[in-house]
């Protein structure tokens, strides 16, 4: 039986409606042993046995991998500007609540 096969039978995953396919996704987009377990494999295998997460057991098939080349920083410069702007206010409300003295008269 073919892998997809199997998926649409056996899983119990959302992903079992389309084969057990996830689509692209990056190491960082899945927990730690899903992703260090896609890394082992190559093009067209998968896992011997059954890969334990805390979502369940998976049986991981590598369909294929691309390298993808990072953003140049002038295009992500605006989300990184407002990154950095909702850190400084969080820090800044922070400071102002540990620096806070409220009464609670009854």
């Amino acid at each position: 039986a073919k892998f997809e096969e199997l998926a649409k039978k056996k899983s119990t995953g959302p992903s079992a409606k389309d084969g057990g396919d996830l689509g692209w996704f990056s190491p960082s987009q899945m927990v730690p042993p899903f992703s260090q377990a896609v890394a082992q494999l190559k093009k067209g295998q998968y896992t011997k046995k059954p890969v334990k997460t805390r979502f369940g057991y998976h049986v991981i098939k590598l369909e294929d991998s691309r390298k993808r080349t990072p953003p140049k920083f002038e295009d992500i410069k605006p989300q990184l500007r407002m990154v950095m702007q909702n850190q400084r206010i969080q820090e800044y409300i922070s400071n102002l609540r540990k620096k806070a003295k409220i009464d609670i008269k009854k």
